[in-house]
């Protein structure tokens, strides 16, 4: 209604129809006059967009995804609580839980994880509060909750380490703490030692002891079944004999070796292992090792025959074992690889000797004089190959032994080769070697070395 000649002022309509109206179309196509609802482009630039930036500034409309504080206070951060109430962002730390189940009277129990506080008020709190718990014990000492705190020997439990544990009545625990790392090991004595089965699956004694079976190390495992009664495992018994069959996880037993053990761990396998079988005939043998067993002592290397009753006398140049005489007597403790023996026995008999294989590079000390020496080579050899650089020498003067009937044979490299009698030399059987000079570090050729030779010299005599 306004009237002038003047057209460039004249009244328009605005977006809503209204002539002169100050209504106006914003970006998101709303047409009004009210400037503070104006579309606005949001984070990911769309007009109107209800996007937005997190706390981890991630830019969507997903409410559902939306960065969160961890544990450490960190948005968006890994660090979890474990079953501990630690945080961080490391599994391989987290805090696990153990539970014992108790039957009323002795329990023989093990630890499958560190305590997150090893204290044996706090390890045994639930059984204390109950009290059900009545004492627990160890090679350590000895814990009772109603003792006073000076009488108390037994203060702290560990991982690896077997405890008696007495209770009123059935009943479980609870225990919380870090996980044992994968090479978890614990250290034997020779004689009893109360150990823990600390590894989360089952397994068979066989398997769990397979590298102290093989060394001759294992005497014996003991331990208790879900009722609290004995059970054994003994190596060397009839399979259908041996109650113990499976080890459990959090159990204690109690493992007898013959030799101390360092860093020992279940299921270990032996990086290499040889087996030795060892045929006496009735009388006297002579014989050598061509292993190196973890256990050399008389009583274990010939356990077998000891056990059958057929060993009479053992000697050599350290002495003698008369398996019948009094121990005190006996000179002879420890069977070298290496050495020969005369074995004595009242029929024939089979021994097995298990260790680890001989070095390419064995060797021996001879004396001059006469030398009790096996051959230890995996394949036969005749004395001129096996004792050709003594002779080269001028040093070798005469080498006896045992043929297959128990009698008497020697070489004589000053002989006339058809009167010799000992024409190859047997692995495992022992020998007397007699030299004019004693010499260090003897070892016997190769055996490819050996063949060569024989080769060159039939070509040279072609």
């Amino acid at each position: 209604d306004t009237c002038d000649d003047d057209i460039s002022n004249d009244c328009t309509q605005d977006c809503a129809g209204t002539w002169g109206g100050s209504a106006y179309v914003d970006n998101c196509d709303t047409c009004d006059d009210d400037i503070s609802n104006d579309c606005t482009q949001d984070c990911a630039g769309t007009w109107g967009g209800s996007a937005y930036v997190d706390n981890c500034d991630i830019c969507d409309d997903d409410a559902t995804n939306d960065c969160e504080e961890d544990c450490a206070g960190a948005w968006g951060g890994d660090a979890y609580e474990d079953a501990c109430g630690s945080c961080d962002d490391d599994p391989s730390n987290d805090c696990v839980m153990q539970t014992l189940h108790l039957h009323a009277g002795f329990n023989r129990i093990s630890f499958t994880l560190t305590p997150e506080d090893n204290q044996v008020e706090l390890v045994f709190a639930e059984l204390i509060a109950d009290g059900n718990l009545i004492m627990v014990s160890g090679e350590e000492g000895f814990f009772q909750p109603d003792l006073p705190p000076f009488l108390i020997t037994l203060t702290h439990v560990e991982p690896g380490v077997a405890y008696w544990v007495q209770v009123i009545e059935p009943g479980q625990m609870s225990v919380y703490g870090a996980p044992l790392s994968a090479d978890f090991s614990v250290d034997l004595n020779a004689g009893q030692n109360h150990i823990g089965y600390w590894l989360s699956e089952s397994m068979p004694p066989e398997e769990a002891f397979q590298a102290l079976i093989a060394q001759n190390i294992l005497v014996s495992v003991t331990g208790l079944d879900v009722s609290g009664g004995p059970i054994i495992y003994d190596p060397k018994s009839m399979p259908f004999l041996n109650t113990l069959t499976t080890m459990e996880p959090g159990q204690g037993y109690v493992v007898t070796v013959s030799v101390g053990v360092e860093d020992f761990d279940y299921g270990e396998v032996l990086v290499e292992t040889d087996s030795q079988v060892i045929e006496l005939s009735p009388g006297w043998n002579q014989i050598s090792l061509t292993v190196l067993p973890a256990d050399n002592t008389v009583e274990v290397i010939f356990a077998e025959v000891i056990n059958a009753g057929h060993l009479i006398m053992i000697s050599g140049a350290e002495g003698f074992f008369d398996a019948d005489g009094l121990p005190f007597l006996n000179t002879l403790t420890h069977i070298e690889s290496g050495l020969g023996y005369l074995v004595q026995v009242d029929a024939a008999v089979q021994m097995t000797v298990v260790g680890a294989p001989l070095s390419a590079d064995f060797s021996v000390d001879l004396n001059a004089g006469a030398n009790h020496v096996g051959y230890w080579l995996n394949e036969p050899m005749t004395p001129v190959e096996a004792f050709a650089e003594l002779a080269a020498a001028n040093n070798l003067i005469l080498v006896t032994g045992f043929d297959d009937a128990g009698g008497s044979v020697f070489f004589d490299p000053a002989g006339l080769p058809f009167l010799n009698t000992l024409t190859e030399l047997i692995p495992g059987q022992g020998y007397v070697l007699s030299v004019n000079y004693s010499v260090d570090d003897f070892r016997y050729p190769d055996i490819l070395d050996s063949s060569e030779n024989d080769a060159e010299t039939a070509l040279g005599n072609n």
